[in-house]
């Protein structure tokens, strides 16, 4: 069974940072705002936490697609923990998805070993498909560009800038909102790449 996967990450919470830890960071990071600095930590793979994943798969329904999100990283690793397992039964999963392979997986192998003591369906991991895979290396390509180039219908269920200002919608409560935009990647992660394997 093939899933498409998407997380938001967010920077972890200063609480859970040592006194000693916080002082360096802050002395390393002078070149930029403080407040720059710490937007960009929810991509650092050793200081985020993840509030919202989205899973899409091929099927017949409208939207063959689940989401969750919650400031309780622990909690939403059990849901998605899961959730896998009711989609999983005995077939064998391939991870896919938009840059995958060097985000969203080693970051859900680190956030379910450290909310539920074991990596669960992220252990081992067979090569997932990345739509990275698919583009020439010439440098990043987005996936609201891809969707721009192969989904006719884009412009109808465009994304959001949200992701930019994760934390801001988390600390908002703006809860229906983060899941939704992770659903959406997701799901455009996975009608992109049936659109080009067609």
């Amino acid at each position: 069974m093939r899933l498409w996967i998407d997380i938001e990450t967010i920077p972890k919470p200063i609480e859970y940072w040592h006194p000693d830890e916080l002082a360096e960071w802050r002395a390393k990071e002078r070149k930029e705002t403080e407040e720059e600095a710490w937007s960009k930590l929810g991509l650092d793979p050793a200081k985020f936490r993840i509030v919202s994943v989205a899973l899409a798969w091929e099927g017949k329904e409208p939207r063959a697609s689940w989401v969750f999100s919650s400031p309780n990283e622990r909690e939403l690793m059990a849901q998605l923990n899961q959730r896998i397992r009711d989609l999983k039964g005995r077939a064998a999963l391939q991870w896919c998805g938009h840059n995958i392979a060097s985000f969203d997986l080693p970051r859900l192998q680190i956030a379910m070993a450290r909310s539920l003591g074991y990596a669960g369906f992220f252990a081992e991991l067979p090569k997932p498909w990345d739509i990275w895979d698919t583009c020439p290396p010439t440098g990043r390509v987005s996936l609201d560009a891809l969707a721009w180039e192969v989904l006719p219908d884009y412009h109808l269920r465009r994304k959001t800038g949200l992701g930019k200002n994760m934390e801001a919608a988390v600390r908002e409560g703006r809860w229906q909102e983060i899941s939704e935009y992770c659903r959406l990647d997701a799901e455009l992660a996975r009608d992109v790449a049936l659109r080009m394997r067609q």
